[in-house]
């Protein structure tokens, strides 16, 4: 059990037994900041960089594995779904459209005969093997809407070009200033490729290679001007602002900071008054912290518990870590910091807290320079010795 690792008394790593029974694993488990309050464990979701499991991370996540184990031997290597599929501004039903085709799903004479429809699964106009590459970039209609090009750089498709290649190239393709669109126009234009070829075998309709094209621009033009009528789209919305309490009297400001480098950390807090008249100060060195942030999140602990011990009550804490101090207030902990964080909370915000007010504010560095100055110097003297 991971208590038997830990020493009962400081609630921190016991290094000795740690060296004698996981010497491999060491550095990993001393990286890892446990919690010092006994708080309760909670589920965390890995995958998520919050911890906090959701549907759409939990999809992605079953998605990587699917791509890993099936034969879409196609799609190229670390195959970026959010970035060429669900992130684009499309409409939802061409984003499931092109889902669909990298996932080989369409009902494309290709598939059809796989599921052992032999007879009308050639193409309709050339009589070729009707797969996806096919009704998208070899068909000789394909070629030729492509041909039209309304692209600064002409679109170059042969024998080896394949449908997910093509994709993820186009996102660097920009649009010539006459068609007035700043969007990607391929998937537009696969979309009516494939609507085009369903026209003609199911209600014999022909289209013209210069109607695709048209189609194509036309939806995408249409679609940009709503988002721009859109109102909930034109813009993040101000927020007003907050009107916070008046501070209370005998009020202790802490500034905390720390210096990271190469897995050793420097970190410091000082106490003031209103006057700015120091109360107190604490550096402190330590090793196996994982990164800067950690070190932030160590500092304002520390300083929560200096402060317990000194019988404050009221604390105006100062960072320049505005991650940290966001993650804090919002109570957004993520994997790594999680121990640490939820220390934080207990001290400040619980309702055994030991604090009748505390509250946490961003700064910037400059502000901070006294805190600043120290962690680098302690840092500093910590690597040198």
């Amino acid at each position: 059990m991971v208590a038997d690792i830990l020493t009962r008394e400081t609630k921190e790593w016991n290094v000795e037994r740690i060296n004698r029974l996981l010497p491999e694993l060491a550095s990993l488990i001393f990286s890892i900041k446990p919690n010092v309050l006994e708080n309760r464990d909670s589920f965390i979701w890995p995958l998520q960089k919050s911890g906090v499991y959701s549907v759409k991370s939990g999809y992605f996540s079953f998605q990587e594995a699917q791509v890993i184990h099936s034969n879409l031997t196609w799609l190229p290597e670390n195959f970026n779904w959010k970035k060429f599929v669900w992130n684009p501004p499309l409409l939802p039903k061409i984003k499931f459209f092109l889902w669909k085709a990298l996932q080989m799903a369409l009902p494309t004479g290709e598939n059809l005969q796989k599921r052992g429809l032999l007879a009308h699964t050639f193409c309709s106009r050339c009589g070729e093997v009707e797969s996806i590459d096919h009704i998208f970039l070899h068909c000789s209609f394909a070629a030729e809407v492509w041909s039209f090009s309304p692209w600064t750089t002409q679109v170059q498709i042969d024998a080896h070009t394949t449908f997910p290649t093509l994709l993820q190239s186009s996102q660097t393709w920009k649009n010539l200033p006459p068609f007035g669109c700043r969007g990607n126009l391929l998937p537009w234009i696969c979309w009516n490729l494939w609507t085009a070829r369903n026209k003609l075998l199911f209600e014999n309709r022909l289209s013209t290679t210069t109607e695709v094209f048209h189609l194509s621009i036309r939806a995408l033009k249409e679609w940009e001007q709503a988002q721009i009528a859109n109102p909930t789209m034109s813009g993040p919305r101000l927020k007003p602002p907050l009107q916070l309490s008046p501070l209370p009297d005998s009020t202790v400001f802490c500034n905390t900071d720390a210096a990271w480098k190469s897995d050793s950390a420097g970190i410091v807090w000082i106490f003031t008054d209103s006057s700015s008249t120091v109360l107190q100060q604490k550096t402190l060195s330590l090793n196996h912290v994982s990164s800067p942030c950690m070190a932030e999140a160590i500092a304002i602990r520390g300083a929560l518990l200096n402060a317990a011990s000194l019988h404050f009550t009221n604390i105006y804490l100062r960072s320049d870590s505005q991650g940290l101090i966001k993650a804090i207030n919002q109570k957004v902990w993520t994997i790594d910091l999680y121990g640490i964080l939820s220390d934080i909370d207990s001290l400040a915000f619980s309702l055994s807290s030991p604090f009748s007010f505390v509250r946490s504010v961003f700064i910037p560095r400059a502000a901070n320079e006294p805190a600043d100055c120290l962690a680098k110097a302690h840092l500093s003297l910590f690597i040198v010795t």
